[in-house]
């Protein structure tokens, strides 16, 4: 699946070495070209030597997702879906042919507008000037399609209520829990940032793992920081500088005669109505309902 036109290529693999998926992905560029970046899962035959060497020889990115995190890899298994949805159609190429002809809601535009510059002819019945090249403006497809997907981020962070969590620090004392477990149980510490964002590499009881942001929680941090003392040299020539240590004041203890002496009881003068004669507001037994003090403007 490419991310800019949403192209999507279906290939027939009997297995998934990384010899095989070279192979392939070799055909893909002699057709296509070379992509800047391969953004994959951290399968095996991905994240093998073998396949870095690759990248490096053909010149590309190749970063993968975090483990048992597909999530972060949404557009590749948005492609899987539609393929799936492709494969059990009676006519597998028809129905790839037609989804590769049909223009995406995000951009406006078709795959095979986006990726080749023209439509193609499908069993649909369409006019000849339809089918001639035409180049789409780049920038106002690049701006439809950010709009979009900045739509789908706010809808999708308010249904789910999420948040940016703070970043972490080698040393950082966290616990590791993966989807589907219960409570956070597995300590461990962190290493360094993964090569992919919201990512760390995190040292376990079960050895060195690499989990998403979303996986860790952040228990503890060393404090790495020296105290620093007060330097007083620095006031030697300035006597008006010298910090001045304040006076504590000294408090009186009561006297047995103080604590004994009764206090008086002060009441204050009820506000006498102002221009006209309030009415006395009662309750079912009778009993007049007194406003309180502090209800009074006088007193506020």
């Amino acid at each position: 699946m490419d991310y800019y036109s949403r192209y999507l290529e279906i290939i027939h693999m009997t297995s998934t070495t990384s010899e095989q998926v070279i192979g392939k992905l070799q055909n893909l560029f002699a057709r296509w070209g070379i992509p800047e970046e391969i953004f994959s899962n951290n399968g095996p035959q991905f994240s093998s030597a073998e396949f870095q060497e690759f990248g490096r020889k053909y010149r590309f990115r190749c970063t993968t997702s975090s483990p048992h995190y597909p999530q972060s890899n949404g557009e590749a298994e948005s492609g899987v879906r539609i393929a799936k949805k492709i494969l059990k159609q009676d006519d597998v190429f028809l129905a790839l042919m037609s989804y590769r002809a049909t223009p995406i809601a995000a951009t406006g535009m078709s795959p095979c507008q986006l990726m080749m510059g023209r439509q193609i002819r499908t069993t649909l019945p369409t006019i000849a000037a339809k089918l001639e090249p035409r180049q789409p403006d780049l920038e106002l497809v690049r701006a439809a399609d950010k709009k979009v997907k900045g739509a789908y981020e706010r809808s999708f962070n308010k249904r789910h209520g999420a948040k940016s969590l703070p970043e972490l620090l080698p040393g950082d004392n966290v616990q590791v829990k993966l989807d589907g477990e219960k409570g956070w149980k597995t300590p461990a510490r962190v290493l360094q940032a993964g090569t992919a964002p919201r990512s760390y590499i995190v040292q376990t009881p079960r050895g060195t793992l690499r989990r998403n942001r979303r996986q860790l929680l952040f228990v503890s941090r060393p404090d790495k920081t020296e105290r620093k003392t007060l330097d007083l040299s620095m006031f030697d020539n300035d006597e008006s500088a010298v910090p001045v240590t304040p006076t504590p004041v000294e408090k009186s203890t009561p006297t047995v005669e103080q604590k004994q002496q009764p206090v008086e009881n002060i009441s204050l003068p009820m506000p006498e109505a102002q221009g006209k004669q309030t009415d006395v507001i009662r309750t079912r037994s009778g009993r007049a309902v007194k406003k309180p003090v502090r209800y009074y403007d006088e007193y506020c």
